[in-house]
């Protein structure tokens, strides 16, 4: 047998013995007999698996720079087939990623279909971020007659075999050494779906939602299992309750080292009309006692929290009523703690509240209102300040639930994924806005210090919400900076907007610092400044823009643009901008560089700097289609009316203001560099010093059925069409 002659017994009386499963003769079935051979199983996801024989993996040890094994399937291409270890065992595998990394395990992701069975994963050493777990990181499939022994370590949701379950696991066990901050079981870390017939005698240690089976029961089910642990440690977490086979039986509470029981409540809370009701700030201190059980509560009168430090509900699954009343003057000063707000963690419902001037402060996952939500947040709002290491939201601090009709005034400031309303968003944000402003704290030297007027990093959607408060950052090298997103990384932003000035190093946007997502029928109208790759709406895009407009001045020095800094591989539709631009290289009215492809715009400001500038894009590596501008452009080489230096191609657009620099000037493009302008015109005056074209400056490229009417003036090469047509083609075309 698999587990050594382990049996469980049954509720009914009856066994269920895990065994060893029998050879397959299935032509379909790919034999994995090496380590290589295990992890190659990554090039194809939706294969029949099964293990020939037991695997030695100590050399995964040395891989990728001693970050080992890549585990097998991630969210984006989750493992989807099956695997049968067929009784044999896998021995001393290493995983060592960082603590942000998420679905880390033997494999990292599954699939509903994925199914995992009959495997012993021996003396493993995982280590990573979120979802960790021995055998799966983050498992949507099955996992049947499995085990896992050694060690295994996280940030969140870690366990011995499983780190996030929302499918099955059965028959199976851990012995392992757990670790890690919150949401950490012997076995799952953190179960949405099913548990049964399993047991664990692991050694777990976090610092919040400790659970000797399972960390935290988020509406699974765990049956007919069992758990025999020697130690579980808090590792002085700010909050924690450990049950026996998960933590919300309610046998003890700590708090920064206080043990409290729940016998220690005289509780002053009052049923009335399906809901407990709560009149003062002792009734406040009583919910510590129900807050993670299933209960309505409703405040009845103000209350004001001036005489108190450090009061909050630390998890929170019920419904909370503020029934419009106020809770002022929440004053919480622990910079070594997270998941910090009046709620730390709100599974449940929070709405009708008014939390006004409070003073927070603490480490990671700091809100206002609620530090880290998976439920609903409704018709609510925050004044005050709210200041912390990383991901801070005046509301909420990080954001897996919805956010309706709620918004903050005040000042909130952190060192990355820091937003005015919610610092990290994977839900949804909707009706809701910021007005106070939003500042980091020091230099900002990595990907992912994101920070934004309303929202700092977004996953999720934000939808008719706004930001009127101004984002200022003293130095970012990795960040991205947003009017109303700092990056908006997979999300939506749709029918939203920003009006403050948004000032920073690089990557900034007037309404979203950079763009991977999509943004739709939304627009910035403050000003935005800095160094590099600067946007009135959107600094760096990746993604979509489509229905927007920016109509704030925009300055700084390399790849500025009117509506977007540079144009990675994105598309910019039906939008607009309409502010001054300036910049030293690679600026444009709309784009700065474009790589990618913009259509059916326009730009109408003025547009100035010192080399390759337009008034549409300053650098066109891709697709510039049914264009035109009307601003006047100037600088000092390589300067069009619409792009300044096309490589990419230029269709059925137009450019009417005038046109000055010194060198490679033209009324349409200065440096047409084996680029194609089709069916276009200019019709603004052209001046410079030499290679002067009322169309064209320099063409290297084609021109085609285009032409110009404005007056021409330089010294060298002048043409009314093109300046120099050095082994370029020109065809069907004029000047007048």
């Amino acid at each position: 047998s698999l587990l050594g002659g382990v049996v469980f017994t049954g509720g009914d009386g009856g066994h269920s013995n895990i065994v060893s499963g029998e050879e397959s003769t299935d032509s379909t079935v790919i034999w994995i007999h090496n380590v290589y051979e295990l992890q190659n199983m990554s090039n194809n996801l939706s294969g029949h698996y099964a293990l020939a024989n037991d695997i030695n993996a100590s050399v995964t040890k040395t891989w990728n720079g001693g970050r080992g094994f890549m585990p097998i399937g991630d969210s984006s291409t989750a493992f989807n087939g099956t695997f049968d270890g067929k009784g044999h065992k896998i021995i001393n595998l290493y995983l060592n990623k960082n603590s942000l990394q998420m679905s880390v395990g033997l494999f990292g992701y599954t699939s509903s279909n994925a199914v995992i069975e009959n495997v012993g994963l021996v003396n493993v050493r995982v280590r990573g971020g979120y979802y960790v777990g021995g055998l799966v990181g983050w498992n949507h499939g099955m996992v049947n007659n499995s085990y896992s022994t050694g060690n295994v370590s996280g940030s969140g949701e870690v366990g011995g075999l499983v780190g996030g379950n929302a499918g099955m696991v059965n028959n199976s066990y851990a012995i392992c050494n757990v670790s890690g901050n919150e949401f950490i079981g012997g076995l799952v870390g953190e179960n949405r779906g099913m548990v049964s017939n399993c047991y664990t005698a692991s050694n777990v240690s976090g610092s919040m939602h400790v659970g000797g089976l399972v960390g935290w029961n988020y509406g699974g089910t765990v049956s007919n299992s069992h758990y025999n642990v020697s130690k579980v440690l808090i590792n002085g977490g700010h909050y924690l309750t450990i049950g026996g086979l998960f933590d919300h039986q309610y046998n003890d509470w700590f708090s920064h080292g206080l043990h409290l029981n729940i016998s220690d409540y005289s509780s002053t809370l009052i049923p009335a009309g399906g809901h407990y009701e709560i009149k003062s700030v002792q009734g406040l201190k009583d919910l510590l006692g129900f807050s993670d059980m299933n209960y309505k509560f409703r405040l009845a009168a103000d209350l004001d929290l001036s005489s108190e430090k450090n009061l909050y509900i630390p998890c929170f699954i019920g419904e909370f009523d503020g029934n419009n009343h106020t809770v002022s003057n929440l004053n919480i000063y622990m910079s070594f703690a997270d998941e910090i707000g009046l709620f730390g963690y709100n599974g449940g419902t929070v709405k009708n509240v008014r939390l006004v001037d409070i003073d927070l402060s603490g480490g990671d996952r700091i809100g206002g209102l609620v530090g880290r939500n998976y439920g609903t947040v409704d018709n609510s709002y925050v004044t005050g300040n709210v200041s912390g290491g990383g991901t801070i939201g005046g509301l909420v601090g990080r954001n897996y639930g919805t956010v309706n009709n709620s918004y903050t005034v005040g000042n909130m400031s952190g060192k990355g994924g820091v937003g005015g309303l919610v610092g990290v968003n994977g839900g949804t944000v909707n009706n809701s806005y910021a007005a106070g402003s939003v500042y980091s704290i020091g230099i900002l030297l990595n990907e992912g210090q994101d920070i934004g007027g309303l929202v700092g990093r977004n996953y999720g959607t934000v939808n008719n919400s706004y930001a009127a408060g101004s984002v200022r950052v003293r130095e970012n090298i990795g960040g991205n900076i947003g009017g109303l997103v700092g990056n908006n990384l997979r999300g939506k932003v749709s029918n939203s907007y920003a009006t403050g000035n948004v000032s920073g190093s690089e990557f900034i946007g007037g309404l979203v610092g950079g763009n991977a997502g999509t943004v739709n029928n939304s627009y910035a109208t403050g000003n935005v400044s800095g160094r590099a790759t600067i946007g009135g709406l959107v600094g760096r895009n990746y993604g979509t823009v489509n229905n927007s407009y920016a109509v704030g001045n925009v300055s700084g020095r390399n790849n500025v643009g009117g509506l977007v800094g540079d144009n990675l591989r994105g598309k910019v539709s039906n939008s607009y901008a309409t502010g001054n631009v300036s910049g030293d290289l690679f600026v444009g009215g709309l784009v700065g560089w474009n790589y990618g492809t913009v259509n059916n715009s326009y730009a109408t400001g003025n547009v100035s700097g010192r080399g390759i500038i337009g008034g549409l894009v300053g650098r066109n590596y891709g697709t510039v289609d049914n264009i035109y501008v009307t601003g006047n452009v100037s600088g000092r080489g390589t300067i069009g009316g619409l792009v300044g230096g096309n490589v990419g191609t230029v269709n059925n657009s137009y450019a009417v203001g005038n046109v000055s620099g010194r060198d490679n000037v033209g009324g349409l493009v200065g440096d047409n560099f084996r680029g194609m302008v089709n069916n276009s015109y200019a019709t603004g005056n052209v001046s410079g010093r030499a290679t002067i074209g009322g169309l064209v400056g320099r063409n290297y490229g084609t021109v085609n059925n285009s032409y110009a009417v404005g007056n021409v003036s330089g010294r060298d090469n002048v043409g009314g069409l093109v300046g120099d047509n050095f082994r370029g083609m020109v065809n069907n075309s004029y000047a007048t």
